[in-house]
């Protein structure tokens, strides 16, 4: 019986082809997970009976790594962790779900803003629709919390 290598060939791609699909719909996915994990976290509710009796509602905010940490440290960061290119929505969302917060009007324009000006600066580069950062930094700082639970900035 002799093998058809052509055949075997078309089939491997065509399978590669399907992997590469599916694998591209798991990355979309992460993003938001990663939001929703937040959400159920940092941004839920926990009850709290005050000294008069009454149940309060108290929101937590300001959690997360990247609480507290500018867009250009936060974006080489999660760029330097990752090792697929990301959209600018897709860094947007990680970094949102991660406690990154803006005072911006517009925060995914500013975001959009200081991809390009890293780009421009040579730090990150465009790869299709996304951004990877052109050199993985030696180490990666991550933000410290402490004793009260509050974050630390990071050191640069």
């Amino acid at each position: 019986m002799s093998i058809d290598y052509d055949e075997a060939i078309a089939e491997l791609r065509s399978e590669e082809k399907r992997l590469e699909e599916e694998l591209n719909q798991v990355r979309a996915a992460i993003p938001g997970m990663i939001i929703l994990r937040n959400r159920s976290r940092a941004q839920g509710t926990i009850s709290k009976i005050s000294d008069q009796g009454d149940l309060r509602q108290l929101t937590l905010k300001g959690t997360g790594r990247f609480t507290g940490v500018g867009a250009t440290k936060a974006v080489s960061i999660l760029l330097g962790e990752s090792t697929i290119a990301m959209t600018s929505r897709e860094i947007f969302d990680s970094l949102k779900a991660q406690g990154w917060t803006t005072e911006a009007d517009r925060p995914l324009g500013t975001l959009s803003a200081t991809l390009k000006q890293m780009g421009d600066k040579g730090v990150l580069e465009r790869v299709g629709e996304g951004w990877k950062i052109t050199t993985k930094p030696s180490v990666v700082a991550a933000p410290s919390w402490n004793p009260n639970g509050q974050p630390q900035p990071l050191q640069q």
